[in-house]
């Protein structure tokens, strides 16, 4: 019988008390439409109790320094696996992450440095030899049969030697007495004598060991009376200098060690000029020249950083691990062209090591943290994966199946939350929230296999699948083109191009050909008048800028007008109320107690913080006095509490101004909101949704509108509700330009401009310019390929 994870009265969020089951070993794709519930059936409720789970496994001290979750509403959740989740989210501008780091190969590659790189004296230049004893012993039996001798050099007081045992000392090859006229003279103090023989390969390691132990940095062994020296130390005898020994984290740049100390490891110095230029300590290297000292095969570690992904596989594949077999464990070569190999089957041979990632394009990023997971080799673990087919190319779907059935094949339990059908496609098992967002969502509506999902056509994802998808006619421009010239920023090819007004224009092409470059970069910054256009407007992509501590009603800019509505009441008036005092973040309003948190942190020694409801303002984050304020019995928290809708019915008359703004989130389908409800409690789909809605709800004419990737993370009901609302635009005599994969946004479109062939620099040139169904017609354009597959197949 097949085993799954076990869940029972799941009441997260807006879940309702539903059950669930998931079978372990297998690919399970949660699906319904944004707000459904799918992000609190996966991450507030599996994950969240598979970490709560985890860090109740450590010692509280250790647990008080970790994220903390809230514990998911549930009855039960049995069978469950250790959780790991890997959500959508835009990279961090931190200076420090590169490619590197981020795909773990950092870490391997300086301990790979530490173990085997060659030294070059800073000084002088010439190459130091340094001497594991493992390699000394390996020498000295190569030498073949003949006495030894081996010694260290000492020199200081002599009863420290006597009272140690060590009383001779080797002359040209002769062992004679140590007495006091060799007090404070350097002599070679002899550990062993013996013959050179096989058989005496301990005992020879035991005296090379001493050897060491009572040196700096170098060792002499005579043999037959000629004496060789094995340095075992970072020692110049031209400089007579004496450099530390590596380790691993010599070779990081955020290390103290091992950091330029101009730049402290940031590779440019910022006060020199604004707009960043290299350190001229390290040429941008990072590193300080110590460190760069250490070289493999003639490359520095930051030589290799430099390196794209591809030219750092074919470098590694040169090294030959067996000659280094007494110096670092095979397992680091492997680890290093495992996590390379990952990088390049997922299209990302042309980035450079070296690059900071938040100059990735998104496509870019989320391939590398999904490199990132094959590479880790985890093994009966839960992976749930918010949106793997975001930001992605249909040509990486493949490498996407690829990377799922592997982790499959090692015993992981895979819940993925997904809008694409080929991504659903890959599951073995799919379940349905629904039917709607909200309050009207929330339940499971169809739990079995892919095969009986395709099959049907009862629920709202089900009956999208089935549509039949249609590509938009060619259309004659008459309003004419506007022209771009010259576009050169990151990996453009200095192309020109012309992009029809008044019309819905697709920039498409493979992630990080440079379509965001040419969006924001060229398009944006570069042309801030433009011709026939009153106004750019730039939307940014993903929901990472959106501050989760804003309610909906700050967010549409109709909480003010709500203040003010409450402090011209005459109840108001007369105490001297201002808007102020209707605002749980003005002094004036907000709890004295819980400063307008609606509750309060209780420290407790070697153990999280507990949040419990401040019972000052009962977790409304006001004054109780403000409270006193009603109108039709409502205070301002009341108010905050009420869904769009029913705000719409029991107030939207008396706050006229603000009617429109909720009658567009009524029109699409988020009347089902409440006021006072946080942007951080709400799905990555309902954030976009918000986003387009604010700034896509716009009456003026003449416009540019600039987005970047508008379908991200909506289904196909919301992609439809964006289509009307670009219609809507071009109506009013607006132009709308979009960076999209969405191939359905892509058929709709009236003109597409597709960039490629590759990305990184590779990428960057024109590939095609015309309509969607000219696209189809040309060989050059590999979206044309994909989208001509979708339209045969839906």
């Amino acid at each position: 019988m097949e085993k799954n994870i076990i869940l029972k009265g799941i009441r997260t969020n807006n879940l309702k008390n539903i059950d669930a089951a998931i079978p372990l070993g297998k690919i399970t794709a949660i699906v319904g439409v944004s707000g459904a519930g799918k992000s609190s059936l996966a991450f507030h409720t599996l994950y969240a109790e598979g970490y709560i789970r985890y860090i109740e496994s450590i010692s509280p001290y250790i647990r008080q320094f970790l994220d903390q979750i809230e514990k998911p509403d549930i009855d039960l959740i049995d069978n469950l696996p250790p959780a790991i989740a890997f959500r959508q989210k835009k990279p961090h501008k931190n200076p420090r992450s590169i490619v590197a780091t981020a795909s773990d190969i950092f870490d391997y590659l300086r301990i790979l440095y530490a173990k085997i790189a060659d030294f070059y004296c800073p000084g002088c230049g010439a190459k130091i030899k340094k001497f594991s004893i493992d390699e000394v012993v390996q020498e000295l039996l190569a030498f073949g049969p003949g006495q030894l001798q081996i010694c260290f050099s000492y020199k200081g007081d002599i009863p420290f030697l006597i009272n140690r045992g060590y009383t001779f000392q080797v002359r040209d090859g002769h062992s004679t007495g140590i007495d006091g006229k060799n007090k404070n003279k350097p002599i070679l103090v002899l550990i062993d004598e013996l013959e050179n023989q096989p058989q005496d390969r301990s005992r020879i390691f035991e005296a090379v060991d001493s050897a060491m132990a009572m040196s700096r940095n170098i060792i002499t062994v005579f043999h037959n009376r000629k004496p060789r020296h094995f340095p075992f130390g970072l020692y110049c005898p031209r400089c007579q200098l004496e450099y530390e020994s590596p380790d691993e984290n010599l070779f990081s740049f955020n290390s103290a060690r091992g950091a330029c100390p101009e730049c402290k490891g940031l590779g440019d110095v910022t006060a020199i000029d604004p707009d960043l230029v290299p350190c001229p300590a390290c040429g941008g290297s990072r590193f300080n020249p110590l460190v760069l000292s250490f070289r493999i095969q003639g490359r520095t570690i930051a030589d290799f950083l430099a390196l794209t992904i591809g030219a750092a596989n074919d470098f590694i594949k040169t090294l030959d691990k067996n000659c280094y077999q007494n110096k670092i464990a095979p397992d680091v070569f492997t680890e290093i062209a495992a996590k390379l190999k990952f990088l390049i089957q997922s299209r990302l041979h042309y980035i450079p090591l070296n690059r900071p990632t938040f100059t990735l394009s998104k496509g870019e990023h989320q391939r590398i943290n999904l490199a990132f997971i094959m590479g880790s080799t985890l093994s009966d673990s839960l992976l749930i994966i918010d949106q793997p087919s975001a930001d992605l190319h249909p040509a990486d779907y493949e490498k996407m199946n690829f990377f799922l059935q592997k982790l499959k094949k090692n015993g992981n339990t895979i819940v993925l939350v997904e809008h694409n059908p080929r991504l659903i496609h890959y599951a073995d098992h799919v379940i349905e929230l629904g039917p709607r967002a909200g309050s009207q969502g929330g339940r499971v509506i169809f739990s079995g296999s892919k095969e009986e999902f395709f099959h049907s056509q009862t629920t709202i994802t089900q009956k999208y699948f089935h549509i039949k998808a249609q590509i938009s006619p060619e259309k004659k421009f008459a309003p004419g083109f506007m022209t771009f010239k010259n576009a050169c920023a990151h990996n453009l090819k200095n192309l020109s191009l012309q992009i029809p007004r008044q019309a819905l224009t697709v920039i498409a092409g493979v992630s990080g050909a440079g379509k965001s470059t040419l969006l924001y970069d060229e398009i944006y910054l570069k042309n801030k008048r433009i011709p026939g256009i009153s106004e750019t407007v730039h939307i940014d992509p993903g929901i990472s800028h959106m501050r989760g501590s804003t309610n909906i009603a700050g967010f549409f800019d109709v909480f003010a007008p709500i203040r003010e509505f409450f402090a011209a009441l005459h109840s108001s008036r007369l105490l001297g109320y201002l808007p102020g005092h209707f605002s749980f973040n003005s002094p004036l309003g907000r709890c004295p107690e819980c400063k307008g948190r609606g509750y309060l942190e209780i420290e407790m020694q070697f153990l999280p913080a507990v949040k419990t409801v401040c019972s000052h303002c009962r977790g409304s984050g006001f004054a109780p006095d403000v409270l006193k304020i009603t109108y039709k019995n409502k205070s301002i928290a009341d108010v905050l509490t009420l869904s769009v809708k029913e705000f719409s019915g029991a107030l939207g008359s008396a706050i006229p101004q603000i009617k429109a703004v909720l009658s567009n989130l009524q029109d699409n389908d988020m009347g089902y909101l409440q006021l006072g409800e946080k942007l951080g409690s709400l799905s990555t789909g309902e954030l976009q949704k918000l986003k387009l809605l604010k700034y896509l709800n716009q009456e003026k004419a003449d416009m540019l509108f600039l987005l970047d990737e508008p379908s991200f993370g909506l289904h196909g009901y919301d992609i439809d509700v964006l289509q009307k609302l670009i219609a809507r635009l071009l109506h009013n005599r607006n132009t709308v330009v979009a960076v999209e994969h969405n191939l359905a946004l892509i058929a709709a479109a009236d003109y597409v401009v597709e960039l490629g062939p590759e990305g990184g620099a590779r990428g960057g040139q024109l590939i095609f310019s015309g309509s969607p169904a000219a696209m189809l017609r040309s060989r050059k354009s590999l979206t044309g390929q994909y989208l001509k597959k979708y339209l045969k197949n839906t």
